[in-house]
């Protein structure tokens, strides 16, 4: 995504041509989406962790301009999809927004308070255990 937004689109760096040779777009964003490989990464955001994101560029592009492949209402199936927009004219292409959608895990307070519930938990009964041995209490109810 970086080296879009700082060169723009560039099909000749493209690697599949199913339809012809050019920058393939989607006018639905689930196919876009099809396409946008998920990125691990590890980002805190808020109360939350962000695990993993993919990214799309919203894009305009110029109808009637050499280089631009729609579908056409009354094609055979062979030709273009009806959801794909093929470019070969870079200059055909805008890049308007960049779309980031992510997956995350919460991590809540809750966690953390239960954490530290139960290890109060342990240090009292430890405290106590500890009391009751240097006392001798636990010894004299069992020996008694």
């Amino acid at each position: 995504m970086f080296s879009i937004l700082q060169h723009g689109l560039i099909n000749n760096l493209n690697e599949r041509a199913a339809f012809g040779e050019g920058t393939y777009l989607s006018t639905e964003i689930d196919v876009a989406l099809g396409f946008a490989p998920s990125q691990r990464v590890r980002i805190p955001l808020g109360g939350k962790i962000v695990t993993s994101i993919r990214t799309i560029a919203l894009c305009e592009v110029a109808e009637n301009v050499k280089g631009v492949k729609f579908q056409k209402e009354s094609s055979s199936s062979s030709d273009t999809p009806q959801t794909y927009v093929i470019v070969q004219n870079d200059d055909a292409v805008i890049l308007r927004h960049v779309l980031v959608y992510y997956d995350s895990i919460r991590t809540s307070s809750y966690s953390v308070f239960t954490s530290i519930f139960w290890a109060s938990v342990f240090l009292f009964i430890a405290i106590i255990s500890v009391k009751w041995l240097r006392e001798g209490a636990i010894l004299k109810t069992f020996f008694s």
